[in-house]
């Protein structure tokens, strides 16, 4: 292994730092997709998307096949889909909390959305 200039090791941690830094490493990966998921969410809650689920998705031959014609059901459905996503948010940035900040309660109590 090659020798750490000295304000690296410093900045990044001494000699054992490799399983520290590939922590770090999976868990920017995973609040990046926690975000990603979010950005997500956000956008299907958009009167654009509400309209299109409405008009496209609900009234289409294939959904009523498949699954009944009952809108109001349907949209129940889809809601519920919606709340089930935004408690799997709330999950990460709970777990997030208590990884990065466990001190701070205040990043620790997004489970009870």
């Amino acid at each position: 292994m090659a020798h750490r200039p000295a304000w690296l090791r410093v900045r990044f941690g001494g000699g054992g730092g490799a399983r520290e830094e590939t922590g770090l490493k999976i868990l920017a990966f995973e609040v990046a997709a926690a975000m990603s998921r979010l950005v997500s969410l956000y956008c299907s809650l958009s009167d654009v998307e509400d309209r299109r689920l409405r008009v496209d998705a609900l009234l289409a031959e294939g959904v009523a096949r498949v699954t009944s014609t009952d809108q109001s059901l349907l949209l129940w459905l889809a809601c519920g889909e919606v709340v089930a996503d935004l408690d799997r948010a709330a999950s990460s940035a709970t777990r997030f909390g208590t990884r990065c900040c466990a001190a701070r309660r205040s990043c620790t109590i997004f489970d009870r959305v």
